[in-house]
């Protein structure tokens, strides 16, 4: 089951982006600096967050989407976070999440979502994953985030 980001969500969220192997403490901050948006200022935000949960009732979060409008696009949804908790892998719950987040964007007219991920191997999951999503590589930075770390950017018609 999906639904909107709750403020209680916040604790079991942030432990959530801390068992993620590949986020760092940087990428644990930004994540939660964009959450804490969403819990202030609810739909003063063009940010939203969708959370998925288990069907145990004491089954914690099992993952999170955080996406929005591009600013100064008509047609164009950024996903700027998507994670699920380790332990609920291959369940398909990024795919369930990836897939309210095409459909938030449809109905709202948007014709593309663009998200953007680092070459580094520890997201190359990532990269598989946008690619299973229909996502498209269609822009790298090279040594955007340190030398030898290229910015990938991706796309998704919809």
């Amino acid at each position: 089951m999906l639904r909107p980001l709750l403020a209680r969500d916040r604790g079991p969220l942030a432990a959530l982006l801390r068992s993620v192997d590949s986020f760092g403490d940087a990428d644990v901050e930004v994540a939660l600096e964009l959450i804490d948006e969403v819990i202030a200022r609810a739909s003063a935000t063009s940010y939203r967050v969708l959370v998925a949960l288990g069907t145990e009732e004491d089954e914690p979060l099992l993952g999170y989407v955080c996406f929005g409008a591009t600013p100064m696009t008509d047609t164009t949804f950024d996903l700027y976070w998507i994670a699920v908790d380790p332990r609920a892998r291959g369940r398909g719950v990024a795919g369930v999440l990836c897939a309210a987040l095409e459909h938030h964007a449809r109905e709202t007219g948007a014709k593309n979502i663009r998200v953007e991920t680092s070459s580094e191997d520890e997201y190359a999951a990532a990269t598989r994953f946008y690619r299973r999503q229909g996502f498209d590589e269609c822009g790298r930075i090279p040594d955007f985030y340190r030398v030898g770390e290229d910015l990938l950017t991706f796309v998704k018609r919809v």
